[in-house]
């Protein structure tokens, strides 16, 4: 019998009874099976199968699966596929590069629904930040769809799609910081960006969620703040500086804002127009688990409200991060754990519980040292870090049903570097990887390497043309108005006058009669001016804004108050925290004052004795340094000369330094003073252009063929 004959619906049961590989097969054969094999509901029972037998992620895609065609189902079961065997198989590589590196540095990217790139880019003039349409990499398009400047560099945000637009709130650190809210915007056939919102004094966006953002800073003052956009109106989650540590990581879960800190985890219900955020319950992290924050990725456990067939009953309902493990030297106790642990919060199993909520024991799944970068990906349930080795790569892992180590990505020549600063995002459904770089680079990685032209055919560009903004950003370069630093000191601009913009920007003002009210070794703020140089916050040179940074992950701003001529001892804030520096160029041994304490009393404890050790204000050392950044800061340091060395690369260390300058380490002079004038950044040698590298041209020593 001719397969004419048999009914169509006959032949969708026979072929679904078959795999992926033999239907693509079926559909060169004849026209009745390639008819059969384009039925959607064909593909959902695939996807259905994936997602049950090897925990496939989910795109968000699927959750208006009757409005996409069966062309686009198709692609995300040939994609998940794909990944799953690989996956399986230890076998996941770059299939397809695409190479953009830009004549700035990128200081912050994020990837929308796998499809929209967020890049933002600065350099010594100027801050951009852009948006790529990926799926048109295919035609051979990668530029931006849309682009603005702002009066600073982005060093936070998040972004996400609502209502069908593209939406974005960054931090812009301008000299007074500012919260921006943008959306993308269609005018006349051409696309920009429009503002929404913009507040002042906001940095560190920690959550983006319908109305609401979350940000870590407040005039300086690091204690987190819940912004209502629809008023305008803020709530502090927190009335002083935690001196444990001030950086916080937020995200929704539960219908709660629940927050991570360094030593505890908070859970707030949500705000309303009429009733400010509340705290529901405080959990105390374990010692295992306390400490740095840079590296924490959320993963919400459970799969997205999607129809029937990708229901699971049996998932955890719980939120579950990973981070790697470091244990306070000042801990009684050190636990049996590997580097990389996961915590679960989730409501309490027993009958009568205490609380609503708990927090179970630390789960080890990994003995990585090195680690940095944890990105969780879009669907929450792989995610990946940088493990930086002699030869640094990228590990991938399965966070469900439980954390499992997955296929290692190996990083050539034809991938941005992973040791200046980079920047990752992952969309794990698509099988996309993002990187960026303080040296320019930017990277789009596909691990499948299929166009994803088919997965968003017809879906429409997230704009809108309707008002409701208060205006367009601006679309020709501005001049940035920051806070002076290495990082944006212009060529044009000599020793003198950047080093009182430094003196302004990082010395707390005293009243002449305060001053003299103090004891004589404490009135002296000559020595402070030279100190400014260590308020830069720069890695490699004893930097003390960079280590209170990466200390127990302290934010904010650092200002020099006083100096004492005796025993040599700074007083300085940062982050609304006051901390006491002892020692010279070689020492850095920090103590902190309780978050609340204030310059008053503070000041007081100096006038009843020169010398005191402000023991009557409980003050505490700084224990420990971020681990993760020390292994950051050694790496970045090590590669950068190497690569340069190896490969005639200019990347982080010399994009500071002047091009004549012989590159070995960073260095200064006596008095902190940089020796060379800074270029623009970055100063890319041999800058490279668009590329577009398929598998086939990554040869296996790494080392990419020229295809132009």
């Amino acid at each position: 019998m001719s397969l004419i004959n048999v009914p169509h619906e006959l032949l969708v049961l026979i072929v679904q009874h078959t795999d992926i590989q033999t239907i693509l097969s079926l559909q060169k054969t004849c026209r009745a099976l390639y008819n059969a094999t384009q039925d959607k509901q064909l593909w959902l029972i695939f996807l259905q199968r994936l997602v049950h037998s090897k925990n496939a992620p989910l795109h968000c895609l699927l959750q208006k699966f009757n409005s996409l065609t069966s062309q686009q189902v198709q692609a995300l079961a040939c994609r998940s596929a794909y990944l799953c065997d690989a996956w399986a198989h230890n076998s996941l590589t770059a299939r397809h590069i695409i190479r953009s590196d830009l004549p700035r540095s990128v200081t912050w990217l994020k990837l929308v629904e796998g499809r929209w790139l967020l890049v933002a880019s600065m350099d010594t003039m100027c801050s951009r930040l852009e948006v790529y349409d990926i799926s048109a990499t295919g035609k051979g398009i990668f530029g931006p769809l849309a682009g603005c400047y702002l009066s600073g560099p982005i060093t936070s945000g998040e972004a996400d799609i609502r209502n069908g637009q593209l939406r974005a709130a960054v931090a812009v650190d301008a000299r007074v910081p500012q919260l921006q809210v943008m959306l993308l915007h269609e005018m006349e056939g051409v696309h920009c960006f429009a503002k929404a919102i913009t507040l002042t004094g906001y940095g560190e966006v920690m959550l983006l969620y319908e109305d609401i953002v979350v940000c870590g800073i407040k005039d300086n003052i690091a204690t987190p703040h819940v912004v209502c956009l629809d008023s305008n109106h803020s709530h502090r989650l927190e009335t002083v500086p935690d001196n444990k540590g001030t950086r916080k990581k937020a995200c929704i879960w539960n219908g709660m804002i629940v927050t991570v800190g360094v030593i505890d985890v908070k859970l707030y219900n949500l705000p309303s127009s009429e009733k400010p955020p509340v705290l529901c319950q405080t959990l105390l992290l374990p010692i295992s688990m306390s400490g740095e924050l840079e590296e924490v990725s959320f993963s919400t456990g459970h799969a997205p409200s999607f129809s029937a067939p990708f229901s699971r009953s049996s998932l955890c309902t719980g939120l579950s991060w990973i981070r790697p493990v470091v244990v306070p030297e000042d801990a009684n106790e050190t636990p049996d754990l590997g580097n990389i642990a996961q915590l679960t919060l989730s409501r309490c199993q027993d009958p009568e519980p205490i609380a609503e909520y708990e927090l179970t024991e630390p789960r080890a799944f990994a003995n990585s040292f090195d680690t940095t970068s944890f990105t969780t990906g879009g669907s929450g349930y792989r995610a990946l870090y940088v493990h930086m080795t002699s030869e640094s790569c990228i590990q991938f892992l399965s966070l469900f049903p439980e954390p499992v180590l997955g296929p290692t990505l190996e990083c050539h020549d034809a991938l941005p570097s992973l040791s200046s600063f980079p920047q990752i995002d992952y969309d794990d459904a698509l099988g996309i990887v993002v990187i960026g770089n303080l040296a320019g680079e930017l990277a789009i990685v596909d691990l499948v390497g299929t166009s994803l032209e088919s997965v968003f055919e017809g879906e429409r560009v997230p704009s809108t043309s309707n008002d409701g903004t208060s205006g367009l950003v601006p679309t020709s370069r501005i001049p940035i108005d920051v806070v002076p630093s290495p990082w944006n000191w212009s060529v044009d601009m000599c020793t003198e006058v950047y080093e009182e913009l430094l003196i302004s920007d990082h010395i707390a003002s005293i009243e002449s009669s305060e001053l003299d009210s103090l004891p004589e070794n404490w009135r002296d703020q000559g020595p402070l001016r030279c100190l400014i140089h260590r308020c830069e916050d720069v890695p490699f040179r004893e930097d003390l804004s960079f280590e209170l940074s990466h200390t127990f992950e302290y934010i904010g701003r650092a200002h020099l108050i006083l100096y004492d001529s005796m025993i040599h001892r700074t007083l300085l804030s940062k982050g609304g925290l006051y901390f006491l520096h002892e020692g010279g160029y070689q020492a850095d041994n920090f103590f902190v004052f309780p978050g609340g304490t204030t310059l008053n009393s503070i000041l007081a404890c100096i006038r009843e004795s020169p010398h005191t050790d402000f023991s009557i204000l409980d003050l505490e050392e700084v224990i420990m340094r971020s681990w993760t950044t020390i292994d950051k800061e050694d790496n970045m340091s090590g590669f950068a000369v190497a690569e340069r060395r190896d490969h005639s690369r200019n990347r982080f260390e010399d994009m500071r330094l002047a091009e004549d300058e012989e590159i070995g380490e960073v260095r200064n002079d006596k008095e902190g003073r940089w020796k060379a004038q800074v270029p623009a950044l970055p100063a890319l040698r041999n800058a490279i252009p668009l590329q577009d590298v398929s598998m086939s041209e990554v040869q296996g020593d790494g080392s990419v063929l020229a295809r132009l």
